[in-house]
């Protein structure tokens, strides 16, 4: 009886992965499948990166692209974390706009600016315009991508692009939440490194991740059980909502500027935000 059940189930396996193969090849062959994510998560501090030197094609409705990765995990050009004598770095943070994913990387505004500054005759140093944005996120994140990865690369000058829609991404749909139950604006994620539990199952979603029938499937099956959403993340917020939260804002803000400085870099905020966002009229 047992031989029986368990020749079955073998027969099973085999039809279901016979089919999942068959379905493989045939999505490969015509080209009419969803692409493995753009995105990996970083299991150290939990932010979100792109997957590294990679060559990777996004398309949407308005454009279409292929993003070039270096070995950190951001759309843009390599550098080695020793800075070259005679070299003055800038970092660059801040969401969509500067990941810039719907540009070649030739035309990012961070490869422009450096052109830019190294084409002036009177230089007297070499200038590197290093990206670190990744889309979807605010001003609290990209605090967090200074201190675990820009400041590796020890930057003389801080950007920060902000953006209108920051505030909310940070107080309302920000992940991680930036304070602590004390309302301790949280920096310090040192210590948690991945148990082994954690990086086998890193391992099989990477694997997982190389089929494009179950990107497919998983993908699909995620839009089955999706409500049909009515209305989108408001760009607008209201203004008495906007003075409640811009002093928790600012506490972020000052703590960005602070560990800038006192990694020996100078920080500027740069607004990137649009009239209409402020004056809708």
């Amino acid at each position: 009886m047992r031989r029986k059940i368990f020749i079955k189930s073998g027969l099973v396996l085999i039809s279901f992965l016979f089919t999942l193969l068959l379905f493989e090849g045939i999505l490969r062959a015509t080209g009419q499948y969803i692409q493995s994510p753009l995105y990996i998560e970083d299991y150290r501090t939990g932010l979100i990166l792109l997957k590294p030197s990679s060559r990777m094609k996004v398309k949407s409705g308005c454009f279409e692209n292929e993003i070039v990765t270096n070995r950190y995990g951001f759309h843009g050009s390599d550098y080695d974390q020793l800075r070259p004598k005679g070299t003055y770095r800038i970092a660059i943070l801040g969401d969509s706009f500067v990941e810039a994913a719907q540009v070649p990387l030739a035309k990012t505004f961070p490869v422009l600016l450096e052109e830019k500054l190294n084409h002036d005759p009177g230089r007297r140093l070499k200038y590197e315009a290093m990206s670190f944005g990744i889309s979807s996120h605010g001003t609290y994140a990209s605090l967090l991508y200074f201190k675990y990865f820009a400041t590796k690369f020890k930057p003389d000058l801080v950007i920060n692009l902000y953006s209108y829609n920051d505030l909310a991404d940070d107080l309302l749909y920000g992940r991680p939440y930036p304070f602590n139950e004390k309302g301790e604006l949280m920096t310090d994620f040192s210590g948690q490194e991945p148990v082994l539990t954690d990086k086998i199952k890193k391992g099989a979603k990477n694997l997982l991740r190389k089929s494009v029938a179950i990107m497919t499937l998983r993908q699909k099956f995620k839009q089955f059980r999706q409500p049909k959403q009515t209305s989108s993340k408001p760009e607008i917020l209201e203004s008495t909502l906007v003075d409640q939260l811009w002093e928790k804002e600012e506490r972020i803000l000052t703590e960005f500027k602070d560990i800038a400085e006192n990694s020996g870099a100078k920080f500027l905020l740069v607004s990137g935000t649009e009239s209409s966002q402020v004056h809708p009229e």
